[in-house]
């Protein structure tokens, strides 16, 4: 995609989903237009059409035991549904 408006458009929106959780969030605004304009002639944007795709999942197979036990104490809170993956795959 090489218009301009477009790639814009792109980037301020990675920007925004990266940023969001930053106390005080960096917007492309923030920066002058000459940087902005710079930075966007070295970023090249494609379009690929997606006809299938197929999933992989994975629970940290990789890991010992101790280290599963720790990243599913980490989860625990914030993510509940993994952790139940995981106990799936090492049942305690």
């Amino acid at each position: 995609m090489e218009d301009d408006q477009y790639l814009r458009g792109v980037l301020a929106c990675l920007t925004r989903t990266h940023e969001e959780s930053q106390e005080n969030p960096w917007r492309m605004g923030d920066a002058p237009n000459d940087f902005i304009a710079e930075q966007l002639e070295k970023v090249a944007a494609i379009e690929i059409k997606i006809s299938s795709i197929i999933g992989k999942f994975k629970v940290s197979q990789n890991r010992s035991e101790a280290d599963i036990h720790n990243i599913s104490k980490a989860l625990q809170d914030s993510n509940p549904e993994m952790v139940e993956s995981i106990q799936k795959y090492y049942p305690q």
